[in-house]
């Protein structure tokens, strides 16, 4: 009976980290860090929309297909997925998908840094002017607050600004370690995705 009451309210292992980020706001770093372990796998932004839970389905096969698993490997128990999502138009719907194996990672970085890192971006969205960049810039972390208001398990999301996590690096590697419920902590050499 004791251990009936336990396992209900013991939280599944982490499958799925969601990295919710504005561009150049360091969700590639926080991504090389949290993917450094061989359970973890990636694909960088995928750009699903994530609207129904069989999107996950969809993650997991294109993450599978970006790092070459074999088909007999993919079944094999602790696979961890991770997306960065950094557009509004690929970020996750909650009422849907949220389930107590997913994490999310939220990450801000100061306007000034932020801004000037984005218009240094040829060819892409948001960089034709500075009012665009600052349009993005204005609008990306209202939308990360919506997504983080619609959480039904909030203790499944860390909060971080990017100036934060370099000035104390240490301290969210630790947080960010047992948030994860990683294996072995991580830690601030990483190799690149």
């Amino acid at each position: 009976m004791l251990s009936r009451f336990i396992n209900k309210f013991r939280q599944p292992p982490v499958r799925y980290i969601f990295i919710i980020s504005a561009m150049r706001s360091g969700s590639t770093l926080v991504q090389h860090i949290a993917g450094q372990q061989d359970h973890v796998l990636s694909a960088g932004e995928t750009k699903i929309e994530y609207v129904e839970p069989g999107k996950l389905e969809e993650l997991r096969q294109h993450v599978f297909a970006y790092n070459a698993i074999p088909g007999a490997d993919q079944s094999r128990p602790g696979w961890v997925f991770l997306e960065k999502c950094v557009h509004d138009r690929y970020l996750p719907e909650m009422t849907p998908i949220e389930r107590p194996d997913m994490r999310f990672i939220f990450i801000l970085r100061r306007p000034h840094a932020s801004l000037s890192s984005l218009m240094e971006l040829k060819n892409w969205p948001y960089t034709e002017s500075l009012e665009s960049a600052a349009w993005y810039y204005n609008e990306r972390p209202m939308q990360m607050v919506r997504l983080a208001n619609q959480l039904k398990r909030p203790e499944n999301a860390y909060f971080v600004t990017y100036e934060d996590f370099l000035e104390n690096t240490e301290r969210h590697l630790r947080g960010l370690s047992a948030f994860l419920k990683m294996p072995d902590p991580l830690k601030q050499e990483y190799r690149k995705q």
